[in-house]
């Protein structure tokens, strides 16, 4: 399974703060946690989707910091992923754990 996901890569310094420009990598996750968007009606089953993985390349944490090696997470935008399908994940509760071993 591929994911796209929006990450900071470059530092904009600013006069007293910073700002990051992000880039869209394509990810190969571990894991996918989910957690529902509300606790009442529809939101109880529509749900917000992490993904954890690896840092590679550029890749940049809030402190500007990188995480090449370092294992991270960040939101899987549904914009960016559109063929992003999480019924065909196996959750346990909340956590799908996802095969390396080819697409899935």
């Amino acid at each position: 399974m591929i994911v796209n996901l929006h990450i900071a890569n470059k530092v904009i310094q600013k006069e007293f703060s910073y700002s990051f420009e992000c880039g869209l990598y394509e990810i190969k996750p571990f894991k996918i946690v989910r957690r529902p968007t509300g606790t009442s009606g529809q939101a109880k089953s529509r749900y917000y989707y992490m993904a954890y993985f690896t840092g590679f390349g550029d890749m940049l944490d809030i402190h500007k910091k990188s995480i090449n090696g370092v294992e991270s997470h960040e939101p899987i935008i549904r914009r960016f992923n559109k063929s992003f399908n999480p019924k065909k994940l196996t959750w346990i509760g909340n956590v799908a754990m996802i095969s390396q071993g080819g697409a899935a």
